[in-house]
């Protein structure tokens, strides 16, 4: 009788380090017409099956099995796992997690010819090969995006990928900010404004020059009125309401009216008990 002469085989040349699927390994009798089946196997995992599978694999790991044969000789094979590619890295993406509606979603990563980026938005289509991902959204709330990156100098089947959940935030802006308050007064005298908004919390400040756009610009006063003294000149009060995430502006003018002269003609000396006509001019 002959022993058996056993080939192992493994279902991946390479493989990635979390890939689920590991690798399988088959114990293969080569010469079966000298070592008669049935055959029985062990390997050194301690499993007594013809192929086993391997969901962990670690680089230059050694595996032996020994295969018996219906006449009771013995055969040993071994095989090496020498290729478990580490998985490609994905960090954060660049651009901003949080924006105002009306903006769009800009994330994007620097171009790098190792690597390939699929996006995919929840509950869209995925969007394959790209550096960088825009979205426009309809309306606020959070939008998640799956990001995958392959290793395209992986010599895995299929190639090593990382993935990545992003979420973004769409915020709403301040809605209905208003102004109330006169608009028109006397020379000289003060006037109260109050601000107010349909959305909340929001935080007001109170400007003498439109601050939208204008990060250079202090506030001449914060809450939500604001008062002004002894008003001569036509004067516009810019309004910021603030949610903490996106600002709206809104502006009022307050006009002053010169207060009439009253004049008159008329005696002003009579008689007691006389009497004297004043006429308004």
């Amino acid at each position: 009788f002959k022993k058996p002469v056993v080939k192992v085989d493994a279902s991946k040349n390479s493989v990635c380090a979390d890939d689920v699927t590991g690798v399988k390994l088959s114990a293969n009798v080569t010469n079966t017409v000298d070592a008669r089946a049935p055959y029985t196997y062990y390997w050194s995992t301690g499993e007594d099956t013809k192929d086993i599978e391997l969901a962990s694999p670690q680089n230059n790991q050694q595996f032996t099995v020994t295969v018996t044969s219906a006449d009771n000789c013995k055969g040993t094979g071994l095989i090496t796992i020498e290729m478990v590619e580490t998985q490609p890295a994905l960090p954060m993406p660049e651009g901003l997690t949080d924006i105002c509606l009306g903006d769009n979603i800009n994330l994007y990563y620097q171009q790098d010819d190792r690597y390939s980026y699929d996006w995919q938005l929840e509950g869209g289509n995925k969007i394959e090969g790209r550096y960088d991902y825009t979205y426009t959204p309809s309306q606020a709330g959070d939008y998640k995006i799956t990001i995958t990156v392959t290793d395209l100098n992986s010599t895995s089947m299929p190639k090593c990928t990382d993935s990545r959940d992003v979420t973004v935030h769409v915020h709403s802006y301040p809605a209905d900010l208003q102004i109330s308050g006169v608009d028109k007064l006397c020379s000289g005298e003060d006037a109260i404004l109050t601000a107010s908004a349909s959305s909340s919390p929001i935080t007001y400040a109170w400007y003498n020059a439109n601050p939208e756009g204008n990060n250079t610009l202090s506030a001449v006063g914060n809450g939500a009125t604001y008062k002004l003294t002894n008003i001569t000149n036509p004067t516009t009060l810019y309004l910021m309401g603030d949610n903490g995430f996106c600002k709206s502006y809104t502006h009022h003018t307050i006009t002053p009216v010169s207060k009439p002269t009253l004049a008159y003609t008329g005696n002003l000396e009579v008689c007691d008990g006389g009497t004297t006509t004043l006429i308004a001019d």
